[in-house]
């Protein structure tokens, strides 16, 4: 999945275990699976986050860390979600959120075509979540229909939860709800080729 696609499904996912279970989210938490989302993708230097912290993504390239191995493991995800059960709030919020993230970037690439190879970091085992026939390629156009529908299922869930003005006030940040998921609407509108 490309970096919307993965950003889409962490926040859709969290929305809908705290719509159905009642589990109170955040701010602070959504922050963190939002950067979790991405983070896995650090040991790819062409990536959004791997351009972002280029000097780190370079730095895992010089240790031979490959893409889609040891950051898109379960093992990745602990280093995250242990710590922050110890931390004082919010920084357990923000840090429980970054291992949600990783672990639903693990989650998002498991539906693409590639899979994962190491998500049981070390053994190399690959896993997918779908049927091989509906499985799709990243960044192609099945992807795009998806993250389409991620950003209706966003905007209905943070909608009912009322999310929405609380995430477009937080401190007068520039955290606007409505506004990203315009933006996401956007970005889908320009990637699908015109027939």
């Amino acid at each position: 999945m490309t970096a919307p696609g993965h950003i889409l499904l962490a926040t859709a996912a969290v929305g809908i275990v705290e719509y159905i279970f009642h589990i109170p989210v955040n701010v602070y938490f959504l922050i963190g699976v939002t950067l979790g989302a991405v983070l896995p993708d650090i040991d790819e230097p062409k990536s959004l986050i791997g351009r972002k912290l280029a000097p780190l993504a370079f730095m895992l390239r010089l240790f031979n860390l490959k893409h889609r191995t040891l950051s898109h493991s379960i093992i990745f995800a602990l280093l995250f979600l242990i710590p922050g059960l110890f931390l004082p709030y919010p920084y357990n919020a923000i840090v429980l959120g970054i291992g949600t993230g990783a672990v639903l970037h693990c989650v998002g690439d498991l539906l693409t075509i590639s899979g994962l190879k190491y998500f049981l970091y070390p053994l190399k085992t690959e896993l997918h979540l779908l049927p091989e026939k509906m499985r799709f390629r990243t960044g192609g156009l099945v992807e795009q229909v998806v993250i389409l529908g991620l950003v209706g299922i966003n905007y209905i869930i943070y909608k009912q939860l009322n999310l929405i003005n609380v995430l477009g006030n937080f401190h007068g940040t520039a955290l606007h709800l409505p506004y990203l998921l315009e933006t996401g609407y956007n970005y889908f509108i320009h990637l699908v080729p015109k027939h």
